[in-house]
């Protein structure tokens, strides 16, 4: 149960789609009913952060072109949902 926890922890402070008071929110949540809490808070994340939410913006792989690979990251800078060196980044991969 207490590995339970840390790892729901963890996920919270790595999720992305998060700000600062709705993982301050789902800390507290799970913190004061920890049973309920727990349950509802894997009932309810989202399915494309069970395999990695490192990159939780990408698309599935092998459906998109290279133009598309780097045009769908552009809008989430041009969005602010990922920072410039995380674009660079994408970039640099996939050219």
């Amino acid at each position: 149960m207490i590995g339970l926890f840390i790892w729901m922890f963890a996920d919270i402070f790595r999720r992305r789609d998060l700000s600062g008071l709705g993982k301050a929110g789902w800390i507290f949540f799970v913190f004061i009913l920890p049973f309920i809490g727990a349950l509802f808070y894997i009932g309810t994340r989202p399915k494309y952060l069970v395999n990695d939410p490192e990159v939780a913006w990408a698309p599935a792989a092998g459906t998109m072109s290279p133009v598309e690979e780097v045009a769908y990251p552009h809008t989430l800078l041009e969005q602010g949902k990922i920072t410039q060196a995380e674009f660079d980044d994408i970039k640099l991969k996939t050219l």
